[in-house]
């Protein structure tokens, strides 16, 4: 007779080994797992599409079967599937989902006592949190794997963690920290000779450069980057660096330059079959649209990127899309419309605690009302500037002397 747990344990390692298989294509950057000798036969994918198939398809079983093999004391099981099931997750829905796999995953690591495991998790827990817009639990779980790390000497993951911790920095526009982050881990690729990681580094650092100002000055790291990813023939971070061109070219008055960029962006995302990324990079094909007076156009961009975003449950992003709704309706001279939707994404990033995000949404709420109520206007002017206290790079600078400029001649 078999041992108990002989069944689940095949079960649970035919269905690791399968996702293991579709990581290969949904996830080909990410380092695979070591998984134990085994003689399950998992299920092979021919190309990127049967993988997102699969995972589109087995999705609702991923929690339940990490849970399972927890409560069959597969600990190890538990935590690689955990970890492996998050590299192959579906391009068509929200990553923040896996917060509840990761958790658990991270608690059979722990109870297995297994440092790698450990570091992997959390490294991913601390993405998964970013994407939820969770940031102060990013930033502590990215916190305790860059300490598992250092003290294991894990190079390659504390530079993982580095980049990551980065990215939460610049999502809340400490630009400085985000900087010093970028670098650090820049180096330790680069010396490593991951390739791939540096070009990923590269393009965070343009869009760090993107994010201070002014855009002109972000165009060397950008090209750097775009050239990286395309040696690479990595499509998805392509496409991510074809994104932080299209905004520099919007912001340099490179309008063609603008919209081819972000449409070849979002071909990648296509045949990536990639929602979240196609959400977001229609926001930047909306701002072209609405800088070249196709302002039907941008609506249209607008709203399904807020439509895809509701889907993916990313309120920051869907808030961005209702703000390019608000400044598309304002060049229209539309003005009620416009304040009605720069009302709505400042409501959403005051909720999220997103100082800078609110600061310009009032902003843009104080220009769309003014023409006709000053007064809620310099209202809405002068709590933005106490939201713009703590930043002080380029871009901060340029929208606070506008705001003042506004106060001033409305007095």
């Amino acid at each position: 007779m078999p041992e108990p747990d002989s069944a689940l344990r095949r079960r649970i390692d035919t269905f690791l080994r399968t996702a293991d298989a579709a990581m290969v294509w949904l996830s080909p950057a990410e380092r695979r797992l070591t998984l134990d000798g085994s003689d399950s036969t998992p299920r092979a994918f021919a190309d990127c599409d049967s993988a997102a198939d699969w995972s589109e398809r087995e999705q609702h079983t991923f929690d339940p079967l990490v849970r399972e093999a927890v409560s069959g004391g597969l600990d190890r099981l538990a935590w690689q599937l955990a970890e492996t099931v998050w590299h192959a997750w579906p391009r068509s829905t929200s990553r923040a989902d896996w917060v509840n796999i990761g958790r658990v995953g991270l608690a059979a690591a722990e109870r297995e006592g297994d440092t790698g495991g450990r570091i992997r998790l959390l490294i991913s827990l601390g993405t998964a949190y970013r994407a939820a817009n969770r940031l102060d639990d990013g930033l502590r779980s990215l916190a305790r794997a860059l300490e598992l790390c250092r003290d294991s000497g894990n190079a390659l993951d504390e530079a993982h963690a580095l980049n990551l911790i980065g990215l939460l920095h610049l999502r809340a526009r400490r630009l400085d920290s985000a900087t010093s982050c970028f670098d650090s881990a820049l180096a330790t690729f680069r010396e490593l000779g991951e390739e791939h990681w540096t070009a990923v580094v590269l393009s965070n650092i343009a869009s760090t450069c993107l994010n201070a100002g002014p855009a002109a000055d972000a165009r060397e790291a950008v090209e750097q980057a775009l050239t990286a990813h395309r040696a690479l023939g990595n499509r998805q971070s392509e496409g991510n660096a074809l994104r932080i061109a299209a905004a520099m070219h919007i912001e340099c008055g490179e309008p063609d330059e603008a919209e081819q960029a972000v449409r070849d962006a979002l071909v990648i995302a296509a045949d990536l079959r990639d929602r979240t990324l196609e959400a977001y990079w229609l926001i930047t094909l909306g701002d072209v649209q609405r800088v070249t007076a196709a302002y039907g156009d941008a609506l249209i961009a607008y709203q399904r990127s807020a439509d895809l975003h509701r889907r993916l449950g990313d309120r920051h992003r869907e808030a961005l899309a209702w703000r390019g709704a608000g400044l598309t309706y304002e060049a229209l001279d539309r003005l009620t419309e416009a304040a009605a939707f720069h009302r709505r994404a400042a409501a959403v990033h005051a909720d999220l605690g997103d100082a800078w995000e609110h600061a310009l949404d009032l902003a843009h709420l104080a220009d769309a009302l003014h023409s006709r109520d000053p007064e809620p206007a310099r209202t809405h002017w002068t709590q933005s500037l106490a939201c713009l206290t703590p930043f002080t790079d380029p871009r901060a600078d340029a929208v606070r002397a506008r705001i003042e400029h506004h106060l001033a001649r409305t007095r």
